[in-house]
């Protein structure tokens, strides 16, 4: 093979658990926080499988399914810091992942399965749309049946 390909239309929905820490406050409103986070998913995609090869000539053949398949797994490590602004509803960031993946999934006549690790950079704006603060009970308050 000189060429293979199978990349179209890959999807990486995940979902994670990670925590907040205040790194640096301002009058009781988080100014800078970090983020560590761990979170699992799944690759999904259309199996669009092409290769080409050379043999005293260039062939080429390519096949693609029409549905959305599940092709594997992933894990990822994410670190994340946010600059927010005094009101908490903008700011800026920069996140860090390491990700780990299995794929497994049909070519030519047989399966192909193979490992995938990446590292991602993200840099980015966030914008708080609604917030939810937590209700803090008055301990004077009586509760009564």
């Amino acid at each position: 093979f000189v060429s293979w390909e199978n990349s179209h239309k890959l999807l990486q929905p995940e979902i994670g658990l990670g925590h907040k820490f205040d790194l640096i406050k301002s009058k009781g409103s988080p100014i800078v926080t970090y983020t560590p986070s761990v979170s699992a998913g799944i690759f999904l995609g259309i199996q669009n499988n092409s290769y080409s090869t050379y043999d005293k000539r260039w062939e080429f053949d390519s096949h693609e399914d029409e549905k959305m398949r599940v092709m594997g797994g992933t894990v990822s490590v994410g670190n994340k810091i946010v600059i927010h602004d005094r009101q908490d509803r903008a700011g800026v960031f920069v996140e860090h992942k390491l990700t780990y993946g299995k794929m497994k999934y049909a070519f030519l006549d047989g399966q192909v399965e193979h490992e995938m690790k990446m590292s991602t950079l993200n840099v980015g704006v966030q914008m708080t749309l609604k917030s939810f603060k937590k209700k803090i009970k008055d301990p004077d308050e009586k509760i009564t049946d």
